[in-house]
């Protein structure tokens, strides 16, 4: 679906951005209106000094956090996002880099706002050099939860997920992300693949589940509205009004 901006107005300006009201029509003739954040946009830094990753502890106000664990970021103020970057690691851990490496950009909240964030993340490899049909083809067979609990499900995968970060950042650090390398991709295939088969057993697990609830009042199967033996469903749910 396309759209074009038809006009707007500025609400407010602040220092870190201003806030505008815009209005859009789509191409099905539809108009909307959004509350829009504008931004300087911002940079992120991962730094890794062959051993460690530097985090910093920040005062956030807005979330009523004292000291919440962030990677090293800033407001570009207009400036290059590498010229920046070097000068927020400086000042927010200390540090220099003896090199640098732009690997993505990403909106921040692209629902409300045009923030941009310049940050190092494998996104570009990926896009380059990771095919869908060798993801697929490398993907575990459907596992069934069974009676396992879902929450610990996600746990243990996440456990398991945790033993990758240092791999990867020294594949990162040894080259093995540039654009064609086979570690790369067959590390970042093998990643993915055991990722989109979590999701695809979470989705199905989900989907199975789903229907030996109840809903309505008395309760009525999920199975039997599906099967259409149990009358109007927006009636079990809402009532006849």
């Amino acid at each position: 679906m396309s759209f074009e901006r038809i006009g707007g107005e500025e609400i407010w300006k602040g220092h870190i951005g201003t806030v505008k009201v815009e209005k859009f029509r789509h191409d099905d003739g539809g108009v909307v209106q959004r509350e829009v954040v504008e931004h300087p946009g911002a940079v992120v830094m991962l730094p890794f000094d062959g051993e460690r990753i530097w985090l910093v502890r920040q005062p956030r106000e807005a979330v009523g956090e004292d000291a919440l664990l962030e990677l090293p970021a800033g407001k570009l103020n207009g400036g290059e996002p590498l010229d920046t970057a070097k000068r927020e690691l400086r000042e927010e851990i200390g540090k220099s880099a003896a090199t640098w490496q732009h690997l993505t950009s990403f909106y921040a909240s692209p629902g409300f706002t045009n923030e941009k964030i310049h940050g190092p993340f494998e996104g570009e490899f990926v896009n380059k050099n990771i095919k869908f049909d060798a993801v697929k083809a490398a993907m575990r067979p459907y596992a069934d939860c069974g009676a396992c609990n879902i929450n610990e499900m996600v746990g243990a995968y996440l456990v398991n997920t945790a033993k990758y970060v240092e791999p990867t950042y020294q594949l990162w650090k040894d080259g093995g992300l540039k654009d064609g390398d086979p570690r790369g991709v067959s590390f970042v295939t093998a990643r993915i693949s055991d990722g989109a088969a979590e999701l695809r057993d979470l989705i199905t697990d989900a989907w199975n589940a789903s229907g030996k609830a109840t809903v309505g009042y008395p309760a009525v199967s999920a199975a039997d509205v599906e099967a259409g033996k149990a009358g109007d469903a927006y009636e079990l749910l809402y009532g006849n009004h």
